[in-house]
């Protein structure tokens, strides 16, 4: 018989020999792996900027909008004698003495209303300053924080003295000066506004204040922004009401004033107000303080009828800040509202439900502020705010390029 065959036997296998463990792999057998921790959702802030808080005739002298910046913008109601500076020496004047900021006759002693006024002047200030990495301040500062020291030194600024007339410069009408490039002296050399010369009766504290802006627009290395077809170094601006325009460095004297890169029609200077601002004067813009984009959108909640205030501020003309809210149902009242007082913000604000679908866009022509009101059902819903501008830049209105500043959100459920 055909003998049947047997499977081959299978080799056993060679043992492999037994792994060693390091101390930091048996380490890491024994430690549970950690669950990562959830980056919080940003929240939106209620605290209120010091711009927009009350009047308080006893702070009028040390009020700050940045407390924590390096450089300094000191505006010196109290009366100064500056000496030792350029302006000394080229007016041949060893010691010019300016009086203290007064309108209503009573010298150094400062009323109510001129405390309140100085208030206003210093809010409206402020705001042109807003976006940068700036203090503007009513406190008077150690002497050394005015001055570029050169080296290692980070902290410096310039002293707007604001007060009396121009009879020692020789001109009795004009209602400003400054040196170019002043700010980084390494010396105390003040700009001077001259409120004595103030001609309007209608709004001295708008006159004053973009005089002092824009004296140190100067001292930070600005130039004139004129008309080509009149001759004057100063553009009167265009437009007509609420959001009528001039450029800071030309009259001031629209109910928009904001820094400029020449774009109107009649321009005589389209330096770029901004870059020279942040890039030749030791500071920069200020920390974004929101979320670019809807993935990074603070938190904001509205109850019932009791109207909720969150405030932000529009740092370049890039930021767009994001927001997001929660509805239970029913009908909603946002209101976003540029900065109270000489306003340089155009606000362009966009609603979005939760897959981040625009449902509605607020810009009304003549406003710069923007607002919503609204039925939205149960839900996640979110919110852009940015600059905006309106109108021709050319004739007529303005771009988006020195549409910064503050803002405030309200919003309610009905």
């Amino acid at each position: 018989p055909v003998p049947t065959a047997q499977p081959s036997a299978t080799p056993k296998p060679t043992p492999e020999p037994k792994k060693q463990e390091t101390p930091a792999e048996i380490l890491a057998l024994l430690s549970p792996t950690p669950t990562p921790t959830p980056t919080p959702t940003p929240t939106g802030s209620t605290a209120v900027p010091t711009t927009y808080q009350a009047f308080d005739a006893n702070a009028v002298f040390s009020l700050n909008s940045n407390a924590t910046a390096d450089h300094i913008i000191y505006l010196d109601f109290d009366g100064h004698t500056t000496t030792n500076t350029d302006w000394n020496i080229g007016f041949n004047n060893p010691s010019i003495v300016t009086g203290a900021y007064d309108f209503d006759g009573n010298g150094n002693q400062f009323s109510d209303a001129e405390r309140q006024e100085i208030w206003q002047i210093w809010r409206r200030v402020a705001e042109d300053f807003a976006p940068f990495n700036v203090n503007v301040t009513t406190a008077a500062p150690d002497a050394d924080r005015l001055i570029n020291n050169g080296g290692s030194d980070n902290q410096w600024g310039v002293r707007v003295v604001i007060g009396g007339d121009a009879d020692w410069y020789g001109s009795g009408s004009i209602l400003g000066v400054a040196f170019l490039n002043s700010f980084n002296d390494d010396l105390d050399t003040p700009a001077f506004v001259f409120s004595d010369n103030s001609n309007s009766a209608a709004n001295p504290e708008a006159d004053i204040a973009e005089t002092i802006t824009h004296e140190v627009g100067h001292a930070l290395g600005l130039e004139h922004d004129g008309d080509r077809f009149t001759g004057s170094d100063y553009y009167g601006g265009h437009g007509s009401g609420p959001t009528s325009w001039a450029p800071i460095m030309g009259s001031g004297n629209g109910n928009v004033t904001q820094w400029s890169q020449g774009e109107y029609l009649a321009a005589t200077n389209s330096e770029d107000d901004l870059d020279i601002i942040t890039s030749r004067n030791g500071f920069g813009y200020r920390v974004d303080d929101y979320g670019d984009s809807l993935g990074a959108a603070a938190s904001l909640s509205f109850v019932d009828t009791a109207a909720t205030t969150y405030f932000g501020l529009i740092e370049t003309n890039t930021d767009v800040d994001w927001f997001q809210f929660t509805s239970m149902s029913g009908n909603i009242d946002l209101e976003i509202n540029a900065f109270e007082r000489g306003a340089n913000l155009d606000i362009l604000a966009r609603l979005y439900d939760s897959t981040g679908q625009m449902l509605q866009e607020s810009n009304p022509l003549g406003s710069l502020s923007a607002s919503f009101d609204l039925g939205l059902a149960p839900g996640q819903y979110y919110l852009s705010v940015t600059g905006t501008g309106q109108g021709d830049p050319a004739t007529t209105g303005y771009s988006d390029y020195g549409s910064l500043g503050q803002y405030s959100i309200s919003g309610a459920f009905a």
